[in-house]
């Protein structure tokens, strides 16, 4: 994902933002670089936790937020999936965080059990169990430019089970 600062008058103005997931080598999971000059260099380079999906969104005081996906296997193809961020706030160095996204009242975890918070939902209530589409929970973020507030959409089950 890339994101770029647009907002005006701003120390980090027109600063760019990478973020993506690292499958391979010692620093698998979620990243985010920076870039001051156009994507020339890259630098601040910040590994997060092994996770999966990360997107950036820019809120208009200049605060950075990455939010991505974890899920952890419990064997049998179950897994336990949550959604986390973290944030970097205008002329601070290093990334705060992270913190957990409440999914459902009272509840951090995601309803979905399968890795990547797949849900699979079926096409349609009279269709056989193996038809189904493929869904994975990556979190979507958006910034309302107005008023700072930060939007997460991802897909999940409406209840356990």
């Amino acid at each position: 994902m890339i994101a770029v600062n647009n907002f005006t008058g701003l120390s980090t103005s027109t600063n760019v933002y990478a973020a993506g997931t690292a499958t391979s080598g010692t620093n698998r999971g979620v990243f985010v670089s920076r870039s001051s000059n156009g994507g020339t260099t890259w630098t601040g380079t910040t590994n997060f936790a092994t996770g999966h999906g990360v997107d950036i969104a820019i809120r208009p005081d200049g605060t950075v937020y990455g939010f991505y996906l974890v899920s952890r296997p419990h064997g049998g193809g179950v897994f336990t999936n949550w959604l986390q961020y973290h944030w970097l706030r205008l002329g601070q160095s290093s990334w705060q965080g992270p913190r957990t996204v409440t999914a459902h009242a009272g509840r951090t975890n995601l309803y979905s059990l399968r890795e990547f918070g797949g849900t699979n939902p079926k096409r349609s209530n009279a269709a056989a169990e193996a038809d189904y589409f493929r869904t994975v929970s990556i979190p979507r973020v958006a910034v309302n430019p107005s008023n700072g507030r930060v939007y997460v959409v991802y897909a999940d089950l409406p209840f356990a089970g």
